[in-house]
């Protein structure tokens, strides 16, 4: 899509891939940074997930991008996503779901902060209805 870049490094045993992530409004962007810091996280703690690909997140460029051009990576107001693929998450059986997940990250992301936009809205409004039921039967 456009707007949306991916970085690829391969190495012998592994493959890094690195979202260097761009919103174009600032509430969205801050909503990414809170739900991406989560998310990399997680992965640490839940001993299910130790078979999925390592996931870290940096406010800034990784080391993997030195060498990358400026504008390319330049404006993440997002940060920056990285995952570590191994062989074992490329294997015949795997690696066209793999593939999949990787591609449509992006997606995925922008899919939970609408998502969490809408649920905070909706638990405003029906908060201010609670809050104009009290000052109706108050009145």
């Amino acid at each position: 899509r456009r707007g949306e870049t991916m970085f690829i490094k391969p190495q012998n045993d592994q493959v890094t891939v690195i979202f260097p992530m761009h919103f174009a409004d600032a509430r969205d962007a801050v909503i990414a940074t809170q739900f991406l810091t989560q998310f990399a996280e997680v992965r640490r703690g839940q001993k299910e997930l130790s078979t999925a690909p390592a996931v870290s997140y940096h406010k800034s460029p990784p080391l993997e991008l030195k060498d990358a051009p400026e504008e390319m990576i330049g404006g993440a107001n997002g940060g920056y996503v990285s995952f570590v693929l191994f062989k074992r998450h490329a294997t015949p059986d795997r690696l066209e779901a793999t593939v999949w997940n990787i591609m449509t990250f992006h997606a995925f992301v922008s899919y939970h902060i609408k998502y969490s936009k809408a649920y905070w809205h909706s638990r405003m409004r029906q908060k201010v209805e609670s809050w104009l039921s009290i000052l109706k039967r108050a009145k």
